[in-house]
């Protein structure tokens, strides 16, 4: 009985936990930063022995299941998290607080403008900023991307992947690349309630896909830029990451754009974005493998004959080129979807 109690109490504890640090993400960001920080110290620190969780999170369930009375401080711990859940909403559900919000969010969306001072890629790209701010759904893409750089720790520290290039790489496209995959599948999609209006819209196709490659390239640069730290585990896994990450702006996403000609499933921005899957299905999924599994057959074709650094140069090369050819695949993509625009504006007006 008593395990059972501690299961379920364990379970409302995480829910409710998971809520607040999410609706904190909103109102103060500072805060869940900070959880994130905490989160990648004790990371660090079970990983280099300094101090176990692991260890900890026993001692204390082999000390509740002795002495069920402790279960009464799990219990407390419950009740603090729904009373921290219940004052949240109560201070932030007065009318003037949500249109203060409103306001500040306004303001925020209203100061990219100055991307129209780019000419038009650079409005283009301010449009699709606002878009992404503006709405629940491509906002959690953006919330959920930091948890998602630190998926390099199980795999970095352990010397059982050291000779294992492959893994690695699939890791280095992940982590460079796990923004770019998540908005890029639906970098169309985003767009489908209002895709008449956008080819009714004067201005160049080129100028329009360009926009959005520059875009999902911004996103592998922040990641990588984020990830570098990860040359604390030896140079070797930076030289990894910066070949996926050349692999993920020079082919990569113009993978996403290929692909995005095809998807016919519009995107409905103003659904929440917890366990929706409206729009989302296994084609979404499929697109992703080529991202994930062309770097790392490059890379298993010079392992296989000894040369696992030069299938990280060739990798680094393919996306240089794909970076210096890029405007020439994106007139190829434009050719696409001049032939398939109007199929996915019928696709879109019928979900």
């Amino acid at each position: 009985m008593i395990p059972v109690m501690l299961g379920v109490l364990l379970i409302v504890f995480v829910i409710y936990t998971n809520v607040f640090i999410k609706r904190q993400m909103v109102v103060k960001p500072i805060v869940s930063l900070c959880c994130g920080l905490v989160f990648i110290a004790l990371i660090v620190q079970e990983i280099f022995g300094l101090f176990s969780i692991s260890k900890l999170s026993s001692s204390l369930f082999g000390a509740i299941i002795e002495q069920p009375l402790w279960i009464l401080t799990l219990a407390l711990l419950v009740a603090g998290i729904y009373l921290l859940n219940y004052r949240f909403l109560k201070v932030h559900s007065y009318p003037e607080e949500i249109d203060r919000t409103s306001k500040r969010k306004q303001v925020a969306v209203q100061s990219l403008g100055f991307m129209s001072r780019f000419g038009q890629i650079g409005e283009l790209i301010g449009l699709e900023l606002k878009l992404i701010l503006r709405h629940k759904r491509t906002k959690s893409i953006l919330y959920l991307s930091p948890i998602f750089l630190l998926y390099g720790f199980p795999f970095y520290p352990n010397p059982a992947y050291n000779d294992k290039i492959m893994w690695l790489i699939f890791v280095g496209i992940f982590i460079t690349g796990f923004t770019m995959l998540s908005y890029g599948q639906f970098i169309v999609a985003w767009e489908g309630k209002f895709f008449d209006g956008i080819l009714t819209r004067e201005g160049s196709l080129l100028d329009y896909f360009r926009a959005k490659y520059y875009m999902l390239v911004s996103f592998c640069m922040v990641s990588y830029v984020l990830t570098t730290p990860y040359v604390f585990f030896g140079w070797r896994i930076l030289w990894t990451q910066t070949a996926c990450f050349l692999f993920n702006i020079g082919i990569g996403a113009i993978i996403m754009l290929w692909f995005a000609q095809y998807n016919r499933k519009r995107i409905e921005l103003s659904r929440g974005s917890a366990f929706n899957w409206q729009g989302t299905g296994a084609s979404q999924f499929i697109v992703m493998l080529p991202v994930l599994i062309l770097p790392m057959l490059i890379a298993a074709i010079f392992n296989w004959i000894g040369l696992s650094d030069w299938g990280l140069g060739a990798l680094a090369i393919t996306g240089i080129t794909g970076v210096f050819c890029h405007k020439w695949m994106i007139q190829g993509i434009c050719h696409i979807f001049a032939q398939t625009k109007y199929a996915q504006a019928e696709g879109f007006r019928s979900n």
